[in-house]
């Protein structure tokens, strides 16, 4: 992959972000924050302990019932259709290609997003109706992780009942992802303590990034008749990448292969970034700025935003081999 296709990716991604939640409601900080969380941003991830898949890892059964309850509000009615509920609740495609075929969207940044988007529109309107209070973030992010359902019996566990164990309660879940409700000595974590964690990460992932110069005004671009990106998308990615230890660092964010001791984010990094011709919308950047960006916390990247909120994947930049294994959260 060339560092001009990781551009794209990058590009791609945020764009995806954008329409889905203009589309669906669904805050974009929030969507960014949730696939940080998923998949580090890699379009085609694969959980290894269960069938999530893609930038909001959808398990299989979850992605079906999102298709088929929103697929048509979004352009996808004739993936929709055949999607059957069964008797006993499950949904099913009969034709094994036709489900295959609708399993691989998850792969697709647009139609997953607006997918995530969609779903969590659900979520927030279930769980007011059960908590008879807006969702937080985080608590939306445990319906991601959970269910609506589950995320329901988490939320009023942890208040009614907070020093029950949680592998009690979700023992599936406990067992696809252990990190969350174990303690790294394997003693098994209450329901208080899980919420806290599931929250407490979602909500603390804070997003910094300051300009450190500030490039001459560029000259406003001629307008472009690619379908679909915004001249406002398309700025907010920089590009033209280096770190110390490869020729393409924003590789590392879409990879699934590697040693044990893959490239983590180093505590704080420097990055440049230089403009590209006009005519690639989807990665021109604008001036060519300096960005110094700061990561905190879990080892996750947290300089997403330029001022005033942009995204910019492009800050994972520079990296440090170490033995410490990446704090990444697998879903049900």
């Amino acid at each position: 992959m060339r560092v001009a296709d990781t551009t794209s990716i990058a590009s791609r991604i945020e764009q995806a972000f954008q329409t889905a939640s203009t589309s669906t409601g669904t805050s974009f900080d929030y969507l960014v924050k949730t696939a940080a969380r998923e998949s580090s941003f890699q379009p085609a991830a694969q959980a290894s302990a269960s069938t999530a898949t893609g930038l909001f890892q959808f398990v299989e059964q979850t992605w079906l019932e999102t298709v088929k309850e929103s697929g048509a509000q979004h352009g996808l009615e004739a993936y929709a259709a055949q999607i059957e509920r069964t008797a006993s609740g499950r949904y099913a495609v009969a034709d094994p290609q036709m489900r295959q075929e609708i399993l691989d969207l998850r792969k697709n940044p647009e139609i997953s997003s607006l997918m995530a988007g969609a779903l969590t529109q659900k979520n927030a309107g279930f769980l007011q109706e059960r908590l008879g209070r807006p969702a937080s973030d985080g608590e939306l992010y445990i319906a991601h992780f959970l269910g609506a359902q589950g995320a329901t019996r988490l939320i009023t566990g942890a208040s009614v009942s907070p020093d029950a164990r949680a592998d009690a309660v979700f023992p599936a879940q406990a067992k696809a992802n252990r990190a969350i409700f174990y303690e790294r000595d394997g003693s098994p974590r209450s329901l208080s303590e899980v919420y806290a964690n599931l929250v407490g990460k979602h909500e603390n992932f804070s997003l910094i990034a300051n300009a450190s110069t500030v490039s001459p005004p560029a000259a406003k671009p001629a307008p472009t008749a690619v379908l679909a990106f915004s001249d406002e998308a398309s700025q907010r990615v920089d590009n033209a990448f280096r770190a110390t230890d490869t020729n393409a660092p924003f590789e590392a964010l879409f990879r699934t292969e590697g040693t044990e001791t893959a490239a983590s984010m180093d505590a704080s990094f420097l990055s440049a970034f230089a403009s590209v011709p006009e005519g690639r919308p989807f990665d021109r950047a604008v001036g060519g700025s300096r960005m110094v960006a700061q990561v905190t916390g879990n080892s996750f990247a947290q300089s997403l935003f330029q001022d005033g909120g942009p995204l910019d994947l492009t800050g994972f930049l520079s990296y440090r081999e170490r033995d410490e294994g990446k704090d990444l959260m697998p879903p049900v």
